[in-house]
C-alpha cells in the first residue's frame, strides 16, 4: 500500500512556475559583472643556443655582474623601505597640520641630503573590493574620494569584418561577444591631498590592507 501511495503522489499535478519579471540592466553593474579576471600567462619555452666558449663566458661575465648588482639593489631596496617606514609619522603629522606635501627632504650626517617623491599613481584596485571599501568608510565618502575607471579593449580574436556587426547590434550580449572589460577604483585627486585629513589612521590602515588602494612606492633620490 505504501509503494501505491508513493506511486501515486507522483502523479499529483506540479504548479508551473511563474516567469520572473526581468530586471532592468544598470549599466554600472553590468560592467562589474564583466570585468575580466587577470590569468597568469604561460611561461614561453626559450630556445638554449649553441654557441663558442668566448661566448659562454661573455655570458658567464654578465650573469655575474648583473648577480651583483642584484645583491646591491635587494639592498638599496630594503634600506629605503626602512627610510621611508622611519619618516612615515612625521610625514603624516606634516600633512595634517600644514597640509598635503608629496616630497620630504632628509638631511645626513655630511651635510648632504636624501629627497622622497611620493607618487600620484595608484596601483590597479580590482572592483571586487567596492563593497569592502565602502563597509571601511561608507558610502558618502566613496563617493566623494574614490571613482570607478574602465578599461575596454576589442577582443584580438575578433576579425575586422565582424566588427561591422557592433554597430547593429549593439547590447549585452553583443558588448560581451566583442569587449573584454576591465573595471578598477581609483582614488580621485582630493583623496591623494585629504586622505590624512577626512580619513583616520584605522581607516587608511584598512585601505591599504591586502593591497586595494595603494599608491606606487615613493622614489627616493640622493642628493
Amino acid at each position: 500500500m505504501a509503494k501505491s501511495a508513493s506511486a501515486s503522489a507522483s502523479f499529483l499535478p506540479q504548479e508551473e512556475a511563474q516567469p520572473q519579471p526581468e530586471k532592468k540592466a544598470n549599466m554600472a553593474d553590468f560592467l562589474k559583472s564583466a570585468s575580466k579576471k587577470t590569468e597568469a600567462k604561460p611561461k614561453s619555452k626559450t630556445p638554449l643556443l649553441t654557441v663558442p666558449v668566448t661566448t659562454m663566458e661573455l655570458a658567464q661575465k654578465v650573469r655575474k655582474l648583473k648577480d651583483g648588482l642584484d645583491s646591491i639593489q635587494s639592498v638599496l631596496t630594503m634600506r629605503e623601505a626602512e627610510l621611508l617606514l622611519a619618516v612615515e609619522d612625521e610625514r603624516v603629522k606634516i600633512c595634517t597640520v600644514q597640509g598635503y606635501t608629496s616630497s620630504l627632504k632628509i638631511p645626513t650626517p655630511d651635510g648632504n641630503s636624501v629627497m622622497i617623491t611620493y607618487s600620484s599613481n595608484w596601483k590597479k584596485c580590482s572592483i571586487e573590493n567596492e563593497d569592502r571599501i565602502i563597509g571601511i568608510i561608507g558610502q558618502e565618502k566613496y563617493d566623494k574620494y574614490f571613482g570607478v575607471t574602465n578599461k575596454i579593449s576589442v577582443k584580438a580574436e575578433i576579425p575586422p569584418e565582424e566588427l561591422a556587426e557592433l554597430i547593429e547590434k549593439i547590447g549585452t550580449e553583443s558588448f560581451l561577444k566583442y569587449f573584454d572589460v576591465e573595471a578598477n577604483i581609483r582614488p580621485k585627486e582630493m583623496y591623494k591631498t585629504e586622505q590624512f585629513t577626512q580619513f583616520s589612521p584605522h581607516e587608511r590602515k584598512q585601505l591599504t590592507a591586502e593591497g586595494s588602494i595603494e599608491a606606487y612606492k615613493p622614489s627616493v633620490k640622493v642628493r
